[in-house]
């Protein structure tokens, strides 16, 4: 995969290399591997569309209890980016390889930790947040389908953060599309039971899902333990240690905390939206498909910063640093301010897609229309976490993420929809205005330059040039 790619010369393009050249040779994979991954929300959406309303708000309706229960270890695991982008921008490939063994032992350890208790426990959350009576039965048969294969999902994950701590965008993305196209393929089959297989409904779109991630986790793992992109996991590895266990607390805690509390707050949410009715779930879920459709393409430059941030702080290259994410959240905020604009134009034939309910379509076109002016500061915030995630000073960005979630989102809400009466107007009004608080203070951190200073004691080696290489036509994947 990705034939001619050499991680020494990656490292070199992305030290000393163009910089906008160099982000969008990254971001572009990303790109196209958010799409990938919308790509699941819309299958799902349009073939459980056509079930009923219900069938989707089932699945759409849990996505942020399964958020909630994953983003703890997703966090914590999503420190080892920076461990290994710093090694690798060092030149300590030796440390990069003991680090991403060590990630992958403790993210096998957690994952099975968090599949039984997302089992055991999720049915009762359900019924206590006040899921609609309708649809608690297809959405306990969902979710507990999909945390029996949350393995898959952390085996990704770490396969994921491994080649991006390389700067290789590409592989990940290939292993995507085939994990896409998988799903695409057993959607229907098991949905709807054709050629031959059970009508599953809901289960099946849980089956589906899985199975299409199974795919690419399994190859991926596969890979490191052979060796990929001078990344090479040995058994000897996986074992963690104390002392790697608190760096990796150390930065993951709050990145973790962050995650977490925001799934809490989201499920807060949940419970809010749930006692506004079926059709308001079902737009909350649809309108978050539809925005993430058209924005997808600008937040690939959200973990191309993160690459190149972790690499650079690694080499002790602090000014190139800023002046990454200078020219990088500038390309990120014109795209946004583009997307903003075809939401607002367009967002109700966007939603005529994906359903014909004549409430389910008014209810989203509004959240639309409320939601879409805060994407520019919603973009600002996911750069100063990816600025957290490469840099691995991640406390603030995690102050700001529960300011947005709890002290706005969740409380306003409340206020808003159940003591003013203003119904889901008064949801979606609060998730906006969340979204320009935390972009205002993620921006403030940005320039306060605090986060510019590695994480890893090791000193780079070799030292860095003073001339700057042309890159190579490899490069250019």
């Amino acid at each position: 995969m990705v034939l001619g790619f050499d991680p020494r010369k990656r490292r070199e393009f992305i030290l000393r290399g163009p910089i906008i050249k160099m982000a969008l040779v990254l971001a572009a994979p990303f790109m196209i591997q958010n799409i990938v991954n919308i790509s699941y929300n819309i299958v799902d959406a349009f073939w459980l569309n056509m079930l009923g309303t219900k069938f989707f708000a089932a699945v759409r309706g849990v996505w942020p209890l399964i958020f909630f229960f994953n983003s703890f270890g997703i966090g914590l695991i999503s420190a080892g980016m920076a461990f290994i982008s710093q090694h690798v921008g060092a030149g300590n490939w030796e440390e990069a390889n003991k680090n991403a063994g060590k990630l992958m032992g403790f993210a096998l350890t957690f994952s099975l930790g968090v599949s039984a208790l997302g089992i055991l426990t999720t049915p009762a959350i359900l019924a206590f947040m006040g899921i609609p009576e309708e649809i608690y039965p297809l959405a306990v048969t969902y979710i507990r389908v999909i945390f029996a294969g949350f393995i898959f999902t952390i085996l990704g994950m770490v396969f994921y953060l491994a080649m991006s701590g390389v700067g290789d965008t590409v592989t990940p993305m290939i292993l995507g599309v085939i994990a896409s196209i998988t799903n695409m393929i057993l959607d229907p089959i098991l949905i709807f039971g054709w050629f031959g297989f059970p009508r599953l409904e809901v289960l099946g779109a849980a089956v589906a899902t899985v199975s299409a991630r199974a795919v690419p986790s399994l190859v991926g793992a596969a890979l490191l333990f052979r060796g990929f992109r001078s990344i090479k996991i040995r058994p000897r590895d996986l074992v963690f240690d104390v002392p790697w266990l608190k760096r990796l607390l150390k930065v993951g805690l709050p990145l973790a905390a962050n995650m977490s509390s925001s799934a809490l707050g989201f499920n807060f949410l949940m419970a809010i939206v749930y006692r506004l009715g079926t059709v308001a779930v079902a737009a909350y879920g649809l309108a978050i498909t539809v925005v993430d459709l058209v924005t997808a393409f600008i937040w690939g430059f959200r973990d191309a910063i993160a690459i190149m941030v972790g690499q650079n702080l690694g080499a002790e290259l602090y000014d190139r640093a800023e002046e990454i994410v200078r020219k990088v959240t500038a390309i990120i905020l014109l795209g946004t301010t583009a997307g903003t604009a075809v939401l607002m134009l367009f967002g109700e034939f966007l939603v005529r897609f994906f359903t014909k309910d004549p409430a389910v379509i008014a209810e989203t076109t509004n959240f639309v229309t409320l939601f879409s002016p805060s994407l520019p500061y919603l973009a600002l915030f996911f750069i100063g976490m990816a600025v957290a995630r490469g840099s691995g000073h991640s406390l603030f960005m995690m102050i700001a993420g529960i300011v947005r979630l709890w002290g706005i989102r969740v409380l306003l809400s409340f206020y808003l929809a159940l003591v003013l009466g203003m119904g889901t107007t008064g949801v979606w009004l609060a998730m906006s205005l969340g979204n320009i608080v935390a972009g205002a203070m993620a921006m403030a951190w940005i320039l306060s330059g605090s986060w510019k200073r590695k994480i890893i004691e090791a000193p780079p080696t070799p030292p860095i040039e003073k001339e700057i290489p042309e890159p190579v036509a490899a490069d250019n994947d």
